[in-house]
């Protein structure tokens, strides 16, 4: 259970950082029906994948791996939970955006988003992958005991 568990851990975060990464590509140019279709189904993903990482990490620190006395004791774990966090809290504007285009897209209509507002958007993804990078190396390190505290 611990290695289907890492392994569906691992995906979840391969299938966040890749949704991101469609998101970051999705707003490089100006908005089209299609690429707002697609941004708001590149969010989705990320929030579902964001939400089963979550999960699934938790219930293994918690169950099947070291335990959270141990995880609790360790700098990079909470290095990687607050990155997780704040990833997380810059992804309700961007979300936020997208979901205010349904009904503009139901009817086949492409959404108001000028320069400005699209480059603040890409800025934002830019900086959530910026911080699952960190989250990423910090599991690492997590991982081989470096960083426990006391």
């Amino acid at each position: 259970m611990s290695a289907l568990l890492a392994s569906l851990h691992h995906l979840l975060l391969f299938t966040l950082i890749a949704s991101l990464s469609v998101e970051y590509a999705l707003l490089s140019t100006p908005l089209s029906l299609p690429r707002a279709n697609a941004l708001q189904r590149a969010d989705l993903m990320y929030g579902l994948s964001a939400l089963g990482a979550l999960l699934v990490g938790f219930s293994r620190a918690a169950l099947y791996e070291k335990g959270m006395a141990y995880y609790s004791h360790s700098l990079p774990f909470w290095i990687k939970v607050g990155t997780f966090a704040l990833a997380g809290l810059l992804s309700i504007r961007p979300t936020l955006v997208f979901l205010s285009w349904r009904s503009r897209i139901r009817q086949g209509e492409v959404p108001d988003l000028d320069e400005q507002q699209r480059q603040r958007l890409q800025r934002t993804v830019a900086l959530e992958l910026l911080l699952l990078m960190v989250m990423l190396v910090c599991a690492a390190l997590m991982a081989r005991g470096i960083g426990v505290l006391g």
